[in-house]
């Protein structure tokens, strides 16, 4: 199945111009954590439906993605879950139709080169 996706091109990428803020454990009433909401919705949903520019597809989605940090690596399954996240209901129906995701963790030079690229495929 690998080999299928990676035959896909890209139908859109965007770039989010920040450190990805990784997904934190809901509180004890099930709220998504301030920081992490502000993320997802402020910063990933709108730069995602800007670069995305339609209506959220209910098709098989594919994700690359390229984490790139300064000091400290983000623990790279909470990194990735906000970005999913961030593209609830604006690039996806629901994230659970993200059936690949390739992932990768480069270090950068400064604080300000952190950022996060996305590719987008879809099946």
């Amino acid at each position: 199945m690998r080999q299928l996706w990676r035959l896909i091109p890209p139908c859109c990428g965007f770039t989010i111009p920040v450190r990805a803020t990784p997904k934190k454990r809901h509180d004890k009433k099930g709220h998504t954590p301030l920081s992490t909401f502000v993320f997802e919705r402020e910063v990933v949903a709108p730069i995602a439906g800007e670069a995305w520019g339609q209506a959220p597809t209910p098709r098989l989605v594919g994700l690359i993605i390229e984490f790139y940090f300064f000091d400290r690596e983000p623990d790279q399954s909470n990194a990735l879950k906000s970005i999913e996240d961030g593209m609830n209901g604006v690039v996806l129906v629901d994230d659970a139709k993200i059936k690949y995701s390739e992932v990768c963790m480069i270090q950068c030079t400064s604080k300000a080169d952190e950022r996060v690229e996305v590719q987008i495929l879809v099946m």
